[in-house]
């Protein structure tokens, strides 16, 4: 039990560090011919770089709302609920949190049901299930982690997402499961060149990532 205990504590950090604003995914190379989506999403963003995940994902939630044929509110509206499932002891606010995503995230997959990102963040979103109910979900959970890890890898082999989440989620697992969590360390190097290659098809697309994973190659074990 304290094995797993402080597995999840380690998981819940990773997650929500590593899932942070802070490589401004906004910031993309396509528009989109819509003064008032800009305008809502910015609103969302800078509520969400300033940490105000509650209030991120209000406005989130109200433009997937209107947004009914673009996976991109859909995907940050339960990518904000999720981060805050992170956040909180709270067991019974996590449940709310987290039954809030999933209605965003099954609502992102039907817009764009082979999305690498949609992907990715469903891996995201069972690490939250396992970290909010670690007895109950650890075991339950960490293998559709990891599959849902590999799929987006897949559906979108230069997305660097995946590939580190997945490589983090190991290293953590190993450090208190047993195995050897350097091992996974060169696919936290592999990735640092494809955060660099990556280019976002549409504005406001994912982004985050990179400074993570410097900051796990500047950490024990990959140090």
């Amino acid at each position: 039990m304290k094995k797993i205990s402080i597995l999840m504590i380690a998981l819940s950090g990773m997650f929500s560090m590593a899932c942070s604003p802070k490589s401004s995914p906004e910031q993309s190379v396509s528009n989109k011919d819509n003064a008032a989506y800009e305008k809502s999403m910015g609103e969302a963003f800078s509520l969400f770089k300033q940490g105000k995940l509650e209030r991120a994902s209000l406005v989130f939630e109200r433009i997937a709302q209107v947004e009914k044929g673009n996976w991109i509110p859909s995907y940050y509206a339960a990518h904000t609920n999720i981060l805050q499932v992170f956040a909180t002891t709270d067991k019974s606010k996590g449940e709310e949190l987290l039954q809030r995503a999933e209605k965003y995230l099954k609502q992102a997959q039907s817009i764009a049901p082979r999305n690498s990102e949609v992907e990715t963040l469903q891996g995201v979103y069972y690490t939250a299930k396992i970290v909010l109910d670690p007895m109950v979900n650890g075991m339950k959970f960490s293998a559709p982690a990891l599959s849902a890890f590999e799929k987006a890898k897949q559906l979108d082999p230069s997305n660097p997402r995946p590939v580190y989440l997945a490589a983090q989620f190991q290293i953590n697992a190993s450090k208190f499961m047993g195995g050897d969590p350097a091992s996974y360390c060169a696919e936290i190097k592999r990735v640092i060149p494809m955060f660099d290659a990556f280019s976002p098809k549409q504005k406001f697309a994912p982004r985050w990532g990179k400074e993570q994973a410097l900051k796990v190659l500047r950490s024990s074990p990959c140090k």
